[in-house]
């Protein structure tokens, strides 16, 4: 709000405001949304970026089941682009979502960011934020159910020794928003939802792995043979 009305102030004749963040356009007037990068475009990004081998990473993108959806999100397709010249591509959706992620999360601004304001433990909130939105068979978290589920997950932190002083949900939102790793709805009742949503799914997976993780152990300290299926 405070650099809406610097805005004004300083241009008082300024007609557009281009921004990332929803939430934070209390502005007046109609609102346009950019559509997804056509294939065209995509492949156009990756030239440009990288030549041939944005070329060969884009056609490799396009082959690999369910990425060719995510690298129509400009986000997604320079965080693939921006992969190490020469490096294997990666042999499997999960290993792509991964790249992804990291990719994202090692922009410094945005690393420095959730250090401090969430101190190194986002993935957390976000895995309870997926099953939250897997939990209730929907792309979009209310507001008063994603601090519900932050507010878990701050608790079994705590619980756990890991956080003596927890951010408000609220602010975890915010931060989470601000870094693009969720997108905050500005009509209707509110509310958040992950850039898409197989990034829902796949943080909600990482706690399954996790449980399924710790029956194995509890199994094998019973002694066997057990088998576990999920």
């Amino acid at each position: 709000m405070r650099d809406l009305k610097a805005l004004r102030r300083d241009y008082p004749l300024l007609g557009i405001v281009v921004g990332t963040r929803r939430h934070v356009l209390p502005i007046s007037g109609p609102v346009v949304e950019i559509q997804a990068l056509s294939e065209d475009q995509q492949l156009e990004l990756a030239r440009a970026l990288r030549g041939k081998d944005g070329e060969a990473l884009f056609d490799q993108a396009w082959r690999t089941p369910g990425v060719h959806e995510l690298i129509a999100i400009p986000l997604y397709l320079n965080a693939l682009l921006s992969s190490t010249p020469g490096a294997a591509f990666p042999q499997t959706k999960e290993e792509v979502l991964r790249l992804f992620v990291q990719q994202h999360e090692q922009i410094p601004e945005k690393a420095e960011l959730l250090r401090k304001e969430l101190f190194g433990f986002h993935p957390d909130m976000l895995i309870g934020l997926g099953v939250e939105a897997n939990r209730t068979a929907n792309t979009m978290i209310s507001d008063a159910n994603a601090r519900r589920a932050i507010s878990e997950v701050e608790a079994r932190l705590a619980a756990d020794g890991q956080l003596s002083v927890p951010p408000q949900p609220a602010t975890v939102l915010d931060v989470l928003v601000s870094c693009h790793t969720l997108v905050r709805f500005s009509s209707g009742a509110g509310g958040v939802s992950f850039q898409h949503q197989q990034f829902q799914e796949w943080y909600a997976s990482l706690m399954s792995s996790a449980l399924c993780g710790k029956a194995r152990k509890a199994m094998s300290r019973l002694g066997g043979p057990f088998a576990v299926t999920y």
